[in-house]
């Protein structure tokens, strides 16, 4: 059924609220539905909601359980409030992927940031 809202957003080119847009992030990581996950993003940027720390921290998970390093990267990158749980799922995400010199890099910054 979530495959069906996410057509049907695409479909109609009408954005969605958050908690929709949270929903189907959750589902597509939970499904590692990577190509859907994109879609999804690619339709949230276009609605103006790839820019709050929710959803970004959804995104961000959503790339991790799908083992997309890069993209999460992207979203982190861009994220301008980041919380715990931003740093520990990109630190989680770089560690299921080997990059252990970028797990330390991050720790030092989250550290620095106070977080």
């Amino acid at each position: 059924p979530w495959k069906i809202v996410l057509e049907r957003l695409e479909r109609t080119g009408i954005g969605a609220d958050s908690g929709t847009y949270a929903a189907l992030l959750r589902q597509c990581g939970n499904a590692k539905a990577l190509a859907e996950g994109k879609r999804l993003h690619a339709q949230m940027i276009r609605s103006g909601h790839d820019r709050g720390r929710f959803l970004g921290n959804l995104l961000l998970d959503m790339f991790r359980k799908c083992g997309h390093l890069d993209d999460a990267r992207a979203v982190f990158a861009k994220m301008h409030r980041r919380n715990a749980f931003s740093w520990g799922v990109m630190i989680a995400t770089c560690s299921q992927h080997g990059q252990d010199k970028e797990v330390l890099q991050l720790f030092r910054q989250m550290q620095l940031e106070g977080i």
